[in-house]
């Protein structure tokens, strides 16, 4: 469900099919303006790591989970 008709990114890069989503997401978020309150993501990139910069940063993650 989303609140709103359209999304508009905050950060974006075009990459070719080949790199991973991990090398290019850190690099974003750096670009994230302090008002930023939710950071959504996917499966692959819901790691602990992630998860622990959006809590230090205020962000609220969501994402899907891994595993069953």
């Amino acid at each position: 469900m989303t609140v709103g008709a359209l999304w508009s990114p905050l950060a974006a890069e075009l990459t070719v099919a080949n790199r991973g989503d991990d090398e290019a997401a850190p690099l974003l978020r750096e670009h994230l303006p302090e008002e930023v309150r939710y950071v959504l993501g996917d499966t692959h990139s819901n790691t602990p790591e992630l998860q622990q910069e959006c809590h230090r940063r205020g962000w609220e993650w969501v994402a899907t989970r891994r595993g069953p």
